[in-house]
């Protein structure tokens, strides 16, 4: 900056605080502690001044997790988010026993991922009364208890609560005590029946958007007169098998404020395709519906006729379609699953399951991708949109780009070369997360892992692995030894079944950036005890829970322990990678 002949350097360092803290509004608490921090040593006093910290747990290494509850003050902290999931095992009770949990007094949001009742109970009865609590998210790793929705019902009776995610069922929300004016702006939950439905609108004032994992999850025999007009979204975000759309009608006919609208059925019927009935559903009962996304399946097609197609689509071509609404929408038939769909878009799916065909044999490869961009022809840089019929799926699926998140379903029977095993827009670089269920054959067990290793080679940035073993009697394990060695050794998190103590020391050799992982144990293994003993010899600091045949460890600084042994009077150190 140019300022009377002399040009001056504006440093960052020079800034305001007040525009420093607002800087650090945009960043993670994880990012301000281990990175921002350590800059200068203005940036250090203002991390310790800093009062909006929004701390997310649920992906750390254990070691960032004892650095970041050692420096921030909990007064300062007001988003927390724990979880017991399988990259942070027993993470919630490690994390209440380093902190004073009567501290952290101006929490705004609380997320609790894979939590059990104990430690809900705990941390839910510190948050009783108060009053700037506005969002709850929780998900339980096993099923919900009478004890956690009663201590639920008191939370999320206070006067602040505006966003609350709860991963219950109808059982469960039918012991929910809903309070006369309940608060809440937004509120997902598991599923729930139509009364319950009903009742939660009848106490929620307030609610505008309510998301449903799967749906509702009785039939509808009654008709309500009353009126909803405060929800103004709605979502199913898994139906199912949904019934007659005589029952979705039933549902919208009451929500007559609805803006936006998700339906997603899986295994749809007939009903479901017929674009005449949706336009017909939507003029009568939703004037005020500007975006509408739905997936629908119609499976088992065994005869395809490409007529049936055009005509349904023709019920997708109405002015109402093109030019009132300007929705877009995609019929297609997928030969290799034999099932019709009928889609908005883009896609609105989190995770789609699909198989590619291979070209050289009459065999498929199942997949299923999660964290994807859908890229069609159709909507690419249009400003009016259009209504297509799309030919029959290709092999390769020419519209996924960017996938993160891969699931390769691997038959060692009939397993073609790797260099084919990707749909054309899957490109191998984008792969974080991989999944390789395999089933092994005695007779086919070498080109199985052939072909194995070298899809590994191909995923260089992945960063979590899974790989699942299902194996032929008489099938031998020193093949798959060879995948252990072709391990990216940058990988942090690993899941992969192990058959003995010296497997797990040849993975911890192998991977040095480990944060997490799970050991799923041989059928033919009958304890765990000898598997947490070496760790316990061997690893400096890690917690683990034990499920059946896994075992779940969060690695804290991982090292291996020094062994003593005793050289006349002396007493040495001998690290075991001597």
């Amino acid at each position: 900056m140019a300022s009377s002949g002399k040009s001056k350097l504006l440093c960052l360092d020079s800034l305001p605080v007040e525009i420093l803290y607002r800087i650090l509004d945009h960043l993670d608490g994880h990012s301000i502690i281990l990175s921002f921090r350590y800059v200068c040593k203005k940036f250090a006093a203002v991390t310790n001044t800093y009062s909006r910290y929004e701390l997310d747990f649920t992906s750390v290494s254990k070691t960032d997790c004892h650095t970041i509850c050692r420096t921030i003050k909990p007064e300062n902290v007001t988003g927390l988010s724990l979880s017991n999931g399988d990259m942070t095992p027993g993470q919630i009770s490690l994390f209440l026993s380093l902190v004073n949990i009567d501290r952290y007094t101006k929490l705004r949001s609380l997320t609790l991922l894979d939590i059990d009742d104990e430690h809900l109970q705990r941390l839910l009865s510190h948050l009783t009364g108060s009053r700037l609590l506005t969002s709850l998210s929780i998900k339980f790793r096993g099923t919900e208890s009478a004890v956690a929705s009663a201590q639920v019902s008191a939370t999320i009776s206070q006067a602040t609560l505006q966003r609350l995610e709860f991963d219950m069922r109808s059982s469960a929300v039918s012991q929910i005590r809903w309070s006369t004016n309940f608060t809440l702006h937004y509120l997902k939950i598991t599923e729930c029946t139509f009364e319950q439905f009903c009742i939660i609108l009848d106490h929620s004032p307030n609610l505008r958007t309510l998301v449903l994992r799967t749906g509702i999850s009785d039939s509808i025999h009654e008709t309500i007169s009353k009126l909803y007009p405060q929800l103004t979204s709605l979502s199913f975000n898994d139906a199912g098998i949904f019934q007659p759309l005589g029952e979705l009608k039933s549902i919208l006919s009451i929500t007559p404020s609805l803006k936006y609208l998700k339906v997603i059925v899986l295994i749809s019927s007939e009903c479901l395709f017929d674009g005449s009935e949706w336009e017909s559903i939507i003029g009568a009962y939703l004037p005020r519906l500007n975006r509408f996304e739905f997936f629908f399946t119609l499976p088992n097609i065994t005869n395809y006729n490409s007529l049936d197609l055009q005509s349904r689509m023709a019920r997708y071509r109405t002015p109402f379609w093109i030019e009132t609404k300007r929705w877009n929408v995609v019929c297609t038939f997928d030969p290799t699953m034999h099932r019709i769909l009928v889609y908005s878009t883009p896609m609105c799916l989190i995770s789609y399951s699909f198989k590619s065909r291979y070209r050289k044999k009459s065999i498929s490869i199942p997949f299923t991708i999660t964290n994807f961009k859908m890229d069609l022809d159709i909507v690419s840089a249009m400003s009016v949109p259009v209504t297509t019929e799309q030919q029959p799926i290709s092999s390769n699926y020419d519209w996924f780009e960017n996938v993160t998140d891969l699931t390769v379903q691997i038959d060692g029977l009939n397993l073609p070369d790797p260099f084919d095993l990707f749909p054309k827009s899957v490109d191998p670089s984008f792969i974080v997360k991989l999944s390789l269920p395999i089933l092994c054959y005695a007779r086919s067990i070498r080109n199985t892992i052939t072909n194995v290793v070298a899809l590994l080679e191909r995923v260089y940035n992945v960063r979590s692995l899974s790989i699942f073993y299902r194996r032929s009697r008489n099938c031998p394990m020193v093949d798959i030894y060879r995948i252990y060695a072709v391990l990216p050794p940058h990988i942090i998190h690993l899941t992969i079944e192990i058959m003995s103590v010296d497997d797990m020391e040849m993975i911890f050799e192998r991977l040095v950036y480990l944060t997490s992982f799970t050991f799923v144990l041989s059928v033919h293994t009958k304890s765990s005890t000898a598997y947490i003993e070496w760790l316990r010899d061997n690893i400096t600091d890690f917690t683990h829970v034990i499920d059946g045949n896994r075992i779940y460890v969060w690695l804290g600084n991982y090292r291996k322990k020094r062994k003593e042994f005793i050289v006349g009077s002396k007493r040495m150190k001998l690290s075991q990678n001597s």
